[in-house]
């Protein structure tokens, strides 16, 4: 049984196993939560661990861009 913070519980692997179930009675063959695998919650593990696996992974950069500013296009 995993033991980390997003699964302290038997809860996560239930209610896993139960969304999955719903999936599939609705004709669902595959599902694709979004987990982000950098997150130390342990997610990802507990998708693994109920045998999933990874069909791709994307990168997301943020830019924060200060406001109150006005410059111009040459940057004045």
């Amino acid at each position: 049984m995993l033991r980390h913070a997003c699964c302290a519980t038997p809860a996560a692997p239930r209610l896993l196993r139960h969304a999955c179930g719903v999936y599939a009675a609705r004709g669902r063959d595959t599902i694709g939560p979004a987990v982000d695998g950098g997150n130390e919650t342990g997610a990802l593990r507990l998708y693994e661990a109920h045998g999933m696996a990874c069909h791709f992974a994307v990168d997301t950069w943020v830019v924060t861009v200060p406001t109150g500013t006005a410059a111009g296009p040459d940057g004045r």
